[in-house]
């Protein structure tokens, strides 16, 4: 079977998505843009898909390594990163989060859009689409481990961003990276209309405390990027 794929020219950069690949989206550019990154900075991109924000933040940081989980993930971004001819600043790593660094790997930033949706008990999916956007019956699954594994591989005064959902409690994120020794706060927030997915799992939503949000008559999502300085 021949795969599908669909390009994307953003900034000048050229982006081939195959189909069993998580696309860039509204939320991908707005982490993109509202990325806190320096020239010269060593970047780790967790769940990095296509390898999006691993490119963008290649224009400026001196070396980024980009993580994935997902062998597709993985073969798409190596060949948008050599499409984008980055093979010298872009290092791609298959495996689970921080399970394929060294021990003494550090960095001035980590960056991460995870798979962040709560899902219903024993309706867990097992597909790419799954792997690529479940975060657990709370939705906290993969926020968490980043988050408590995060000092383990920041320079100090380094910084961790990380895109949630109004469904995946900022409050509490920003209280276990105040715990963990990070300043934190969040850092831009957007509101988008409701996706498939939030639509389909409403009820799920409001049993969990974090009903839809309406607005002038429009049912939105409340996304917000949440940045910890290791201080």
């Amino acid at each position: 079977m021949t795969k599908s794929m669909e390009f994307l020219l953003y900034k000048e950069r050229l982006f081939i998505i195959d189909d069993c690949v998580q696309k860039p989206d509204r939320y991908s550019f707005f982490l993109e843009e509202n990325t806190i990154i320096n020239p010269g900075e060593m970047v780790l991109d967790l769940t990095t898909g296509s390898g999006f924000h691993a490119i963008m933040i290649a224009t400026i940081a001196a070396q980024v390594v980009a993580v994935d989980i997902l062998p597709s993930a993985i073969e798409c971004a190596r060949r948008n990163v050599q499409i984008n001819k980055l093979d010298d600043k872009i290092q791609i790593r298959e495996g689970d989060l921080y399970k394929v660094l060294g021990a003494e790997e550090k960095f001035n930033l980590i960056i991460a859009w995870p798979p962040l949706f709560p899902t219903p008990p024993n309706k867990h999916r097992i597909d790419w689409v799954g792997v690529s956007t479940e975060g657990g019956i709370d939705g906290r699954h993969i926020i968490d481990q980043i988050i408590m594994n995060a000092p383990k591989h920041l320079y100090r005064n380094g910084r961790l961003q990380i895109l949630h959902a109004w469904y995946n409690n900022f409050k509490k994120s920003l209280e276990m990276l105040n715990t963990l020794g990070f300043r934190a706060e969040i850092t831009a927030e957007c509101y988008f209309p409701i996706g498939n997915l939030s639509f389909e799992r409403a009820d799920y939503l409001k049993e969990l405390g974090y009903p839809l949000i309406e607005k002038d008559g429009e049912l939105l999502q409340h996304h917000a990027i949440i940045t910890g300085w290791f201080l």
